[in-house]
């Protein structure tokens, strides 16, 4: 019999196969495992030891409302979100997402004058904000009206505060209200009806907390509250309550 003689070219072609072919004969793979929590995408755990915070501290005065601290997070929360007056859905020619922008429409020293305060005291189908989902309207809570219209007699100025103790950060006496104040805001955010989690009661705040969510999104990445980051004085109060255990004192 007569062996057919082969080029080196198709040896290396024979044998490479051969071994491809044995390789898939011999090899069991089991897939990968998921362990993913649909709340912490990334399965972290987070890292907020390496975290930054840089505390400049400029003192807050109580009877003074700050556009940074307190007005600006209202508007964001409540107006300057998609389907309304942010920045790619400008309902009307209307961006609320800025101190500038906000300003068009007030009067300094003049709450009745002023426009992005008066809209939100009507009733009716006139009632703002909007629920963007529903197109309906809802009336802000009394005391961020409040709020709007002191910040407004006080000259509607673009300032900020900063005080910082870091050694105090109960959940009733510190927590409670930062979260309030930049996530629990409308339904739109985390607020009472919110469909990304309610951060109006402990218990909510807690769930998100055992996800590490909180500390991915408000500590580490920085990216929520949607009006901009949490200052670092109240990150790092977060930080230490998470830290010695997150309780409900």
């Amino acid at each position: 019999m007569k062996i057919p003689k082969f080029s080196m070219r198709k040896q290396f072609l024979i044998l490479g196969t051969a071994m491809v072919f044995t390789m898939i004969l011999s090899c069991t793979h089991e897939p990968f495992l998921s362990t993913e929590d649909p709340n912490n995408p990334d399965n972290l755990p987070v890292d907020m030891e390496s975290v930054d915070f840089v505390i400049n501290t400029k003192a807050c005065d109580v009877g003074v409302v700050y556009f940074e601290n307190q007005i600006l997070p209202i508007f964001i929360s409540n107006c300057a979100i998609s389907g309304c007056h942010d920045a790619n859905s400008a309902e009307e020619g209307v961006v609320l997402t800025n101190y500038n922008n906000i300003m068009k429409k007030i009067a300094p020293g003049n709450p009745n004058n002023s426009e992005y305060y008066t809209v939100l005291l009507k009733t009716g189908d006139d009632l703002m904000p909007r629920n963007p989902s529903t197109g309906r309207g809802y009336a802000l809570p009394s005391d961020q009206l409040n709020l709007i219209k002191d910040w407004i007699i006080q000259g509607a100025k673009n300032n900020y505060c900063d005080d910082c103790d870091t050694t105090s950060y109960t959940y009733s006496g510190t927590i409670k209200a930062i979260i309030g104040q930049n996530c629990a805001t409308s339904s739109g955010c985390h607020g009472n009806g919110s469909k990304y989690g309610i951060f109006t009661t402990y218990a909510g705040v807690k769930s998100r907390v055992d996800n590490q969510l909180i500390q991915k999104r408000a500590i580490v990445n920085q990216d929520m509250p949607p009006a901009g980051s949490i200052p670092d004085c109240e990150r790092l109060l977060i930080k230490n309550w998470i830290d010695a255990g997150a309780q409900n004192n």
